[in-house]
């Protein structure tokens, strides 16, 4: 029986590449996968995959590799086992497995449907830093599937995913802010996402692009580049490209065209997208051209390669001893504490993750990848553990991100992303979520407070307060509440004052008057009561966030 399993399993879908392994088992059922034989494929890895065997010590890339097979076209096909062994991968933590599981949740393709199973899986997979599971993530939250309908939400999880170079994410960014909805209303910004994604070859986001440049929206108004993108568009883009490119040819002149189709010709495709669309299905696929080019146009040193292909293939544990093999040789290696920083992200141990990413950072202090996932580890503690340190860390690195200076940057060859403009996008719209006080509040005796934004104005309540604020200068909070004590109703003068990053509130009211007493006795009796004068703090407490 073999004694280490190496599956390696392509980004984002149901594709496979070769299965290594020393055994013959496992290299039988490699062959007859290749050849297309699943029945023997699955015949050689089943045994394996359900003796579970000790030795195994990625048994999860097995699991899902044989939910992959049984769901691959063919006398084999069999959504319900897909299902059940992409849950067995799922259980234990395999990022994919989740994904492809919540898609057969969504669908009820193998399972019954279950929305919210479906986003629970999905969440899991995209809190792992997978681009499918996020975008699926804001396409529920987009389409009000299984939740309330939220496209502020959305647009973050999609931002996320766009930040990997999502097409699906970066599509649906356009439309967002083409419309205005989760996101300010940006005809450039809607240009500028639908650009990233015609610049990767999607035909949708090339004809859309090509109406932008026609009518100026966004762009200054070109017919040549309008032109230009919609023949690089037509050939995959259907009848809506022919029309698009009709009205077009209608109103350039005859050197705008001719110049547009040169354009055209001489547009080179870029590489195969390492991010293959979710309805891709399952296909053998092998890895072609130069291999020490990693996805993205990333140098990949001959020495990495095998280290590249183990976190592509979400093979975590031969990753950790694949780096510590290669540590001998040189333990302050910035590329090799990313690396094991990227393996315990996805394993969800963002404390070792920070640490590692921390050195990194330390060790080259131009790869700002390394700040970004220290911001990312960072913000899970928070998000897991709700430490108000993390939450404040993470404010910081993403703050940093975003005045990070270009010039001299390094580029990780473990990095999911490559482009720092896109990272300072992400970063700046966490950092104002971060930032912002709205959420559910504590003070240590437990009393619950809910502080909310209404257009322009901001709302607290708990414990026989109600109040509405402004915002003042210094990030202060100031305006008038309402407070009960017994019969006596007390007219205050409210002022919240946030720590940095909105991890702590207190809250202070001075008293002006009683409100609600109906005759001079009853005025008196508050009065003795409250046994204070106008001006005299009333009400003084602190809370710390609870989300």
């Amino acid at each position: 029986m073999c004694p280490t399993l190496r599956v390696v399993i392509a980004c984002a879908s149901f594709f496979a590449y070769p299965l290594l392994c020393v055994g013959a088992d496992l290299r039988a059922g490699e062959l007859a996968y290749d050849r297309g034989d699943y029945a023997t494929a699955l015949k050689e890895w089943l045994p394996i995959a359900e003796q579970g065997g000790p030795n195994l010590h990625s048994l999860p890339d097995l699991y899902f590799l044989i939910g992959a097979t049984y769901a691959h076209e063919g006398a084999t096909q069999n959504y319900t086992e897909a299902a059940r062994w992409y849950r067995k991968a799922s259980e234990q933590g395999h990022r994919k497995a989740q994904y492809w599981l919540g898609v057969a949740l969504e669908t009820g393709v193998g399972i019954p449907q279950d929305y919210k199973e479906a986003l629970k899986w999905y969440r899991n997979a995209a809190d792992q830093g997978f681009a499918d599971a996020q975008y699926a993530m804001g396409r529920m939250y987009a389409n009000g599937s299984g939740l309330r309908q939220n496209y502020v939400e959305a647009a973050q999880w999609y931002l996320q995913a766009a930040a990997q170079n999502h097409v699906g994410s970066q599509n649906a960014l356009c439309g967002m802010y083409l419309l205005g909805r989760g996101v300010r209303q940006d005809y450039s910004e809607a240009a500028s996402w639908c650009k990233k994604s015609a610049n990767q070859g999607d035909p949708d986001a090339q004809t859309i692009l090509a109406g932008f440049y026609a009518i100026g929206k966004g762009v200054p108004q070109d017919y040549v580049l309008a032109l230009m993108w919609v023949l690089i568009a037509e050939p995959n883009g259907g009848q809506k490209a022919i029309d698009v490119r009709k009205g077009i040819e209608s109103v350039a002149s005859q050197d705008q065209i001719s110049l547009a189709q040169e354009l055209a010709r001489k547009w080179q495709p870029p590489a195969a997208n390492s991010q293959p669309s979710a309805n891709s299905g399952i296909a053998s696929i092998r890895s072609s051209g130069d291999p020490s080019i990693a996805e993205g146009g990333r140098q990949v040193s001959p020495q990495f390669e095998k280290l590249r292909k183990y976190l592509d293939a979400e093979m975590l544990d031969d990753a950790i001893r694949e780096i510590q093999r290669l540590a001998e040789a040189n333990e302050f290696d910035p590329e090799l504490h990313f690396a094991l920083g990227e393996v315990y992200f996805r394993k969800g141990n963002f404390e070792e993750a920070i640490r590692q990413f921390t050195t990194s950072k330390k060790l080259d202090g131009h790869m700002w990848q390394a700040t970004e996932r220290l911001a990312d580890s960072n913000l899970r503690v928070w998000e897991t553990g709700k430490d108000q340190t993390s939450r404040i860390a993470a404010c910081s690195l993403y703050e940093e991100i975003e005045h990070f200076d270009g010039s001299h940057a390094t580029i990780s060859a473990f990095s999911q992303s490559n482009d720092l403009a896109k990272a300072k996008v992400r970063a700046s719209e966490t950092a104002r979520r971060l930032e912002s006080p709205e959420g559910l509040w504590a003070t240590e005796n437990g009393d619950q407070y809910s502080l909310y934004r209404k257009d322009s104005t901001w709302h607290l309540s708990g414990p026989m307060l109600l109040a509405t604020l402004e915002e003042s200068a210094g990030g202060l909070l100031i305006g008038h509440g309402s407070n009960s004590v017994r019969s006596c109703v007390l007219d205050l003068n409210i002022v919240v004052r946030l720590s940095d990053c909105a991890t702590s509130m207190s809250v202070e009211g001075i008293f002006l008057q009683i409100v609600g007493a109906v005759d001079k006795d009853e005025l008196r009796a508050c009065t003795y009561l409250l046994g204070g004068t106008t001006g005299m703090k009333m009400i003084e407490f602190k809370t710390r966030r609870l989300k």
